[in-house]
């Protein structure tokens, strides 16, 4: 029975927001591993288990428990836009800035102003239909990545060039997400209240925020950095969620949404070296927050939009697929980059994204987007996440099969993309997971055969000073999924674990196989027992220390007999030997 909002289970009363919690963690593990056995991205899932979950349907969640579950979605937007902030690399495209950010911009404007008209012809007014094409103008960086990691594609220019696009659409959901309120007709400003006035209250909102990202650049490396001495991931943990949460809370004091300082917090993390284990520590919370939201999403949905408005819904997924296209092979096109480039990266990235759900999440209940709008959406974004497999696959049996290189008349000069192939060219690259005296010895050879390195290690006092000296070199833990993605583990022949803990070793040795199954995995081990279980975790060779102490002990106990000259013969043992024989 329910009493006062409350489920009454005998003497004990739960609250239904707990239940219906409860009801979406099982229904998104259980949607996760449906994808993981058909092999999909889970976001689709979530979704798909949501609509079945919600109110118009089973009912097992949602419904008079909404304000919670808002609250947990609000929570997941914040650790999303904090990790949007954190995976930034601008420095990883530093030599071809300008040609990628002109290509994504070019890429986003060309689909808002494509598909916003094209919205406008299912009937809807200008402000809601120029929301849905600003969320539908964004793709998925989530499922993009993950199909290219797991394909091992992501060497490939096309792949590079549309992680590109994915930066500056990712960049962009931060204005969108400003902007949406008032397009939604949410609270806009006082009438009464005079313009100069309300200019005064944005500039000094504006500086507010300059103030949060200059106190953030010069507060957070240091905090970060006595964690880091300290070597505890939970502190590590602790102050992500501290900085993203505190800034987000600034922000929403100064008249801007918690999104943007979540995204500041990140983004001033992604300078600093200790980024990758950040990245490795939030992810965990990351996802699970991320399935709670999209599952929540899910749950807004009115599913009997799709039995009445079918054709409208599958026409406006073929437009957006179509249109996205096209439009993002135009944009990067124009920006310089060879046409059968251009066109692949169009395929991969034709799909509307996670950020898409979170700009319509950001529309005021009650705003300019009704319900069963809300819900065709969605359901279109479900439908372009599910065919993004199919389209990366045509896109690599296409590039290579379009020789044009026709480039438009105002660009002259060569630029990024102009020839033609994977842009894989086969390098010895080797991974050291600790740099140690064992490490540094490694290095050392790998050095004199002209073998390049990338070092990973987690004393940061090491790892600034190896840095200063130009070797690559990647602060974190060898264990950590992030932490070897970013060490571009996936295109190592070979991996070193020098780490002198077997434990760390034994993990890193299975995060390693997992994520490179043809690398040769060569291990240090203490004990003879240890080396048994790194073999079976996929190690290739191990050096057991105990063994090859025993080795170089018997080597110099060998040398030292055989550098000590033969007794002398004993006279007495010589004539009673000679008078026995």
């Amino acid at each position: 029975m329910t009493t006062g909002g409350l489920l009454t289970l005998g003497a004990t009363d739960v609250s239904p927001a707990i239940v219906s919690l409860l009801t979406i963690l099982v229904g998104a593990a259980l949607a996760s591993l449906l994808a993981h056995r058909i092999r999909v991205h889970p976001i689709p899932a979530y979704l798909l288990v949501g609509i079945l979950l919600g109110p118009r349907l089973l009912g097992l969640a949602g419904g008079a428990d909404s304000e919670s579950i808002e609250t947990i979605e609000s929570l997941a937007l914040v650790l999303l836009m904090f990790g949007i902030g954190l995976h930034l690399d601008i420095g990883a495209f530093r030599g071809s800035l300008i040609v990628l950010a002109g290509a994504g911009m070019a890429a986003v404007l060309l689909c808002v102003g494509a598909l916003w008209p094209l919205a406008m012809l299912f009937g809807l007014g200008a402000a809601p239909a120029l929301i849905i094409a600003m969320a539908l103008s964004l793709s998925s960086t989530a499922v993009v990545m993950r199909l290219l990691a797991e394909r091992r594609l992501l060497r490939r220019l096309s792949s590079r060039l549309a992680l590109g696009v994915l930066i500056v659409q990712d960049l962009a959901v931060v204005g969108m997400l400003a902007i949406v309120p008032t397009l939604a007709g949410g609270e806009g400003p006082d009438d009464s209240v005079a313009w100069p006035v309300m200019l005064g209250r944005g500039f000094i909102a504006l500086a507010g925020v300059g103030g949060l990202a200059i106190a953030a650049k010069h507060l957070l490396p240091l905090l970060f950095g006595q964690a880091a001495r300290a070597r505890s991931g939970e502190l590590m943990l602790v102050l992500s969620a501290a900085a993203a949460l505190g800034a987000g809370a600034i922000t929403s004091a100064l008249g801007f949404s918690p999104e943007l300082g979540a995204f500041l917090a990140g983004f001033v993390l992604s300078t600093t070296p200790y980024k990758y284990e950040i990245m490795g520590q939030v992810t965990t919370i990351r996802d699970l927050f991320m399935a709670v939201f999209f599952t929540a999403v899910g749950l807004l949905v009115d599913p009997g939009v799709l039995a009445d408005s079918w054709w409208a819904i599958v026409l406006a997924f073929v437009t957006l697929i179509v249109v996205k296209c096209v439009m993002i092979a135009l944009g990067a096109w124009a920006a310089g980059i060879g046409f059968s480039v251009a066109v692949s990266v169009g395929l991969m990235l034709a799909q509307a994204g996670e950020f898409s759900l979170v700009v319509l999440a950001a529309v005021p209940e009650g705003g300019a987007l009704t319900e069963e709008t809300r819900s065709a959406v969605i359901l279109v974004v479900v439908l372009s996440l599910v065919v993004t497999p199919p389209l990366l696959d045509l896109a690599s049996r296409i590039e290579p099969k379009i020789r044009s290189r026709v480039k438009p008349p105002w660009i002259h000069a060569p630029k990024l993309g102009e020839t033609h192939g994977t842009g894989d060219d086969p390098v010895r690259h080797v991974l050291i997971a600790g740099f140690g005296p064992v490490g540094r010895a490694v290095a050392e050879r790998l050095a004199n055969r002209g073998v390049t390195y990338t070092v990973v290690e987690l004393n940061p006092k090491t790892v600034l000073r190896q840095a200063k000296l130009g070797r690559r070199v990647v602060y974190g833990d060898a264990t950590n999924h992030e932490v070897l993605e970013s060490a571009h583990v996936r295109d190592a022949v070979a991996v070193v674990l020098t780490m002198p803990d077997d434990d760390t070793m034994l993990r890193a040795c299975r995060a390693v196989r997992a994520m490179n199954p043809d690398a040769f995995i060569a291990a240090r081990a203490s004990y003879l027992s240890k080396a048994f279980v790194a073999r079976s975790l996929g190690a290739s060779e191990v050096i057991v220390e105990e063994v090859a102490t025993a080795e170089t002990m018997d080597r110099l106990i060998a040398k030292h007999l055989d550098n000590i000259e033969p007794a002398k013969a004993d006279p007495e043992a010589e004539l009673e030997t000679g008078a026995g024989a």
